[in-house]
């Protein structure tokens, strides 16, 4: 087996054959990951037959505080059953993601929601001093 345990799907620890849900399992651990900053079914250091327990039982425990609804229902789908697991089209598709323009995104033409966040004008300053000392040490 490769990869972090804390993004093993139930099929995995398990021992026997998985395929791309087991993917979708992982990508589903990486959503929980950047929403909350921590694994769903375990920590890191944390004894690993105690996070395999809780993976086999879908077990993440109650969302935190502040989770949209449409958020854990997205997890939801992804942590299902193998064989209920939702698909890229189900997805596509889920609610939680209804704003999003997949046209508009795969033509990279979507507005990137974090310029909001860099009011009034982002500040690049330091990638210009980046560029240039990374050049100066080029022999």
């Amino acid at each position: 087996m490769c990869g972090d345990v804390l993004h093993f799907a139930p099929e995995i620890v398990g021992g026997g054959g998985y395929g791309y849900p087991a993917d979708l399992w992982a990508l589903g651990c990486l959503a929980y990951e950047l929403f909350t900053a921590n694994a769903p079914f375990g920590a890191p250091g944390e004894v690993e037959s105690v996070v395999y327990g809780r993976i086999a039982k879908r077990d993440r425990g109650p969302d935190p505080d502040g989770t949209p609804p449409g958020l854990s229902a997205f997890w939801d789908a992804l942590f299902a059953v193998e064989d209920e697991r939702a698909g890229v089209v189900d997805l596509k598709n889920h609610p939680f993601l209804a704003a999003v323009d997949w046209a508009e995104l795969r033509a990279r033409a979507a507005p990137s929601p974090l310029l909001a966040l860099c009011a009034p004008a982002p500040d690049a300053g330091a990638f210009g001093a980046w560029r240039a000392g990374l050049e100066a040490a080029e022999p």
